[in-house]
């Protein structure tokens, strides 16, 4: 079983991520801002993140942490014309449906759950 980090400070939106990667057969480690996320053990087996653009507070900070992070990172975008300058994530835009996720986070992963 692969593990996902999910980052969003969102609670419905956080649950939703959640409840859909949980139902493709992933297991999931939630947290509701990033800091918490780099910070946790879980962090350590975790195939890949999910990270909604509302969890990041300091963007510079953040992307010296994605780069070196070493793994996929999915990032939720409200709009992909102002996207951040992300190259350390593939970006889906918001709203979405539970198959573009589970497909992301399977492509950034290199497979199935």
């Amino acid at each position: 079983m692969n593990d996902v980090v999910v980052v969003a400070p969102n609670v419905a939106l956080r649950h939703s991520i959640v409840f859909v990667l949980e139902s493709g057969g992933f297991r999931v480690f939630p947290c509701a801002v990033v800091e918490t996320a780099f910070s946790s053990w879980q962090m350590g087996p975790a195939a890949c993140m999910v990270v909604d653009e509302e969890a990041i507070a300091d963007w510079r900070g953040a992307r010296a942490n994605f780069a070196g992070l070493g793994k996929p990172v999915i990032l939720l975008v409200s709009s992909l014309s102002r996207a951040p300058d992300a190259p350390f994530a593939t970006c889906l835009l918001k709203p979405f449906l539970g198959e573009p996720l589970l497909q992301a986070v399977q492509n950034a992963i290199g497979g199935t759950a």
